[in-house]
């Protein structure tokens, strides 16, 4: 068995294992025992010593120039590797386990989506890759992101904990909901069925460029999806009269809340159900394969996950609100999350414009990828001032987190897979 076999396998047994400590965490939600409160890092840090194998093994097979984190492939498994061992940290230093079940299951998604990746080989660096620079820059990415993530989650857990009103669950739900669409197809999606994949497709077998002659390279190839549109219209329908029932609820009508609460169910459920008929028809065609269109089904099954939480949310909110530590510390320990990430970040934007001048011959170019990740720096730092402002601390400081979580989310892999520009590895 080769080196890079060994790293293949034991990246296969990480993901089962972060699983693993998954179900673990949202089992410690249901019934808070000591056996669960230990069993989560046990299990956490068995995935994670094969994951730090498989990491160190690849780089040992790709030299000392070229560290295990350059291309789409490496930089999710590394990327992953840091959101696993940032989460441990904080579970052990805090003493906390209500937010595993969310980040771990960012870290299962993330080796889910690298695992789909079919380019795994160990290629050299294009010149303007080889630099130091690099590793320097990429390396804070994974404690930068990671940080700032579970920030969020944090900062989200204290919104449950002061209170999401129902009227905030429905905008919420509904937003997802418009992700799904937006991602798979827009309008399109709803009117013909018609679902896009990027122009690096998984086509008859291997990975080739959009098959479409004469169009735009950053043009999308259409495959048509039967019925995903009708139920996806359904979902959005189930959202909006859940969110008007939970606005009009608000006026003192116990009755609508409820009725709400049903309105929601059904846009969950079919949402849920459109997003496995995706998979189903994508996997089951002959010619394209779930690699297709991997990062952007790993967003649509993140939203999906997201609605569900947020459906048993609303009809049992005291019973997660009761799980949760108080507020004023779960609003600590997102502080102190940022700080640790904020130094990274800024770092990244630091070290990343050396290494623009060092190859490029200038220090800022307004590539997408640079714009995205100035303006998740912005963000987080509006956060922290926004906490010491009267008014804003608190909730609004909060949700200027939250909206963080998707600013870095497509910092990291939107900016490569949606917009064009010098560090879209993605099309590689």
């Amino acid at each position: 068995m080769t080196l890079l076999r060994l790293s293949q396998d034991l990246l296969n047994i990480a993901p089962l294992l972060y699983f693993a400590t998954m179900v673990l965490g949202v089992l410690y939600w249901i019934k808070q025992s000591r056996g669960l409160y230990w069993a989560i890092p046990v299990v956490a840090v068995l995935a994670i010593l094969p994951h730090t194998t498989a990491l160190g093994i690849r780089w040992v097979e790709g030299g000392l120039y070229r560290p295990p984190w350059t291309n789409l492939y490496e930089s999710l498994v590394y990327f992953s590797w840091g959101l696993a061992i940032i989460t441990l940290g904080t579970e052990l230093k805090f003493r906390i386990r209500s937010m595993g079940p969310l980040t771990y299951a960012l870290v299962f998604i993330g080796m889910g989506l690298a695992y789909l990746t079919p380019a795994k080989s160990i290629n050299p660096l294009m010149p303007s890759l080889q630099s130091w620079w690099i590793l320097a820059h990429s390396f804070l990415a994974a404690f930068a992101y990671s940080g700032l993530l579970i920030a969020s989650v944090f900062s989200f857990l204290y919104l449950i904990k002061v209170g999401l009103g129902l009227r905030t669950l429905g905008v919420a739900a509904a937003g997802l909901g418009l992700g799904v669409v937006a991602l798979t197809g827009g309008s399109d999606l709803l009117t013909s069925g018609v679902y896009r994949l990027h122009e690096m497709i998984f086509f008859n077998g291997s990975w080739v460029k959009n098959p479409i002659p004469g169009t735009d390279p950053t043009e999308f190839y259409q495959v048509t999806l039967r019925g995903v549109g009708p139920l996806l219209m359904v979902a959005l329908g189930g959202y909006a009269l859940s969110l008007i029932l939970f606005a009009m609820a608000r006026a003192g009508h116990a009755v609508l809340g409820r009725w709400g609460r049903r309105a929601l169910t059904l846009g969950t459920a079919v949402h849920l159900g459109a997003v496995i008929l995706i998979y189903y028809q994508i996997a089951t065609r002959v010619t394209l394969a779930l690699s297709s269109n991997s990062y952007h089904l790993g967003f649509v099954t993140l939203f999906a996950c997201i609605a569900l939480f947020l459906l048993v949310l609303a009809w049992f909110p005291d019973g997660v609100v009761s799980r949760l530590p108080e507020a004023a510390r779960l609003d600590r320990m997102a502080y102190a999350l940022t700080l640790f990430g904020f130094p990274f970040m800024t770092l990244i934007l630091i070290t990343g414009a050396i290494w623009a001048h060092e190859a490029w011959g200038r220090y800022w170019g307004w590539d997408p990828k640079e714009t995205t990740a100035l303006v998740t720096w912005l963000i987080y730092a509006v956060y922290m001032h926004a906490r010491r402002i009267p008014g804003w601390a608190g909730r609004k400081a909060a949700l200027v987190c939250v909206v963080g979580f998707f600013s870095v989310l497509f910092t990291y892999l939107g900016a490569n897979l949606v917009l064009s520009g010098l560090h879209a590895y993605g099309a590689q």
